[in-house]
């Protein structure tokens, strides 16, 4: 079977007589630097990210005085910077100070343990396994995919398995990747919308291993009636120079086909979409990532 791949013309780089900005992100109360901070501009597929020292550099040669740049991490509240006063410069600095979010802590943060669960958790599977196709996501995008509550009942998520596949072309720069790992609750449009967990899950994927198990049992994953949505970012690595204007990334989230449309994407805080392509390989379906998880549901009294 032949891979398909997703190419991106706009993720920055930088040249040499582009206008830089530079700075640090840190925590407002902590004052610790923030890694992997996604910094991009607002309604546009433009963007960069903080390296695991929470430093940052920003191509502004294709900025206007109307752009934007929203600065976002799990757990922090978005901030959004007018870049009018910067684009004239060759080089300014500018260092960022976010703010965590504080509100719903007991929904998001906290488990008391007072509630009771069934001891047998259930699995649920997005696809077949037999129809598995490997597909590049560009740096900067996030895919969230939904997976339906079928019980109709409140329970946790305990457990997820990511499937992924290191790949090679000739001809063709290849980029190694970092994924980040979220969950949204289902908001009244059936969209992703309030984070269900505050911790920053970066996966950086081994040589040669294809699955990755995260255990979420010491988290408090609300896994709602109405369902949930399990998302992964693209992540560049601090070794990376994302030059040229056609790349892949490796390894790539494994797919499988679904009946329905799961998933919704969107490059940096900017709104989410819908996926509606049909896949190339199987008419009438849709390509979904293939994600293997486990919940536990709460008991009946």
């Amino acid at each position: 079977m032949k891979y398909l791949y997703a190419t991106i013309l706009l993720f920055t780089h930088l040249s040499i007589n582009s206008q830089i900005l530079k700075g640090v992100v840190f925590d407002s109360i902590s004052k610790e630097n923030l890694q992997y901070v996604n910094l991009s501009y607002k309604n546009k597929e433009i963007g960069t990210f903080s390296t695991n020292k929470g430093a940052y550099s920003l191509d502004l040669s294709r900025a206007t005085n109307k752009d934007s740049l929203l600065i976002s991490l799990i757990g922090y509240q978005t901030k959004t910077i007018a870049l009018a006063s910067y684009i004239a410069h060759n080089e300014s600095r500018l260092n960022v100070a976010l703010t965590p979010k504080i509100e719903a802590l007991n929904e998001v943060i906290v488990f008391d343990g007072k509630e009771q669960y069934e001891t047998k958790a259930l699995n649920f599977k997005t696809g077949k396994r037999k129809t598995l196709l490997p597909i590049s996501v560009p740096f900067g995008y996030e895919t969230a995919t939904f997976i339906e509550n079928k019980r109709k009942k409140k329970g946790r998520l305990i457990e997820v398995n990511i499937k992924l596949k290191d790949v090679s072309k000739e001809k063709i720069t290849i980029h190694k990747t970092f994924y980040r790992l979220s969950f949204y609750k289902v908001n009244s449009l059936g969209y992703p919308g309030k984070a269900l967990l505050y911790d920053n899950i970066i996966i950086k994927p081994k040589k040669g291993v294809t699955e990755y198990q995260i255990d979420l049992a010491d988290k408090y994953v609300a896994f709602d009636e109405n369902g949930i949505f399990i998302s992964l970012e693209t992540i560049k690595p601090d070794t990376v120079e994302a030059s040229g204007s056609i790349y892949v990334t490796t390894p790539n989230i494994v797919h499988t086909h679904t009946d329905d449309s799961l998933t919704y994407t969107r490059f940096g805080q900017n709104k989410w979409y819908k996926n509606d392509h049909i896949s190339a390989f199987k008419k009438k379906l849709y390509n979904t990532p293939y994600l293997v998880g486990k919940v536990i549901y709460k008991k009946n009294y």
